[in-house]
């Protein structure tokens, strides 16, 4: 997430503290509202076993949408 152009004339302000998160949404680091570098090192395992427990491609609804991923045909 990430907040360049912040309007504080608006109704609506966007405030800092860019974040990363893994797949079980475990918030790990966070920056402050200021000006900031976040690092984080992914764990790619991690990641494709995550995915692995989403199963987003055996319960897709084509009969309801068109496959637009390019995969289809």
């Amino acid at each position: 997430m990430c907040s360049p152009s912040r309007d504080m004339n608006a109704t609506y302000h966007a405030y800092g503290h860019s974040l990363v998160a893994d797949p079980s949404a475990n918030v790990s680091p966070e920056a402050a509202e200021k000006e900031d570098i976040v690092y984080k090192d992914l764990d790619n395992d991690t990641i494709v076993n995550t995915r692995k427990g989403i199963p987003i491609y055996t319960q897709r609804r084509f009969d309801l949408y068109p496959d637009v991923s390019g995969e289809g045909g």
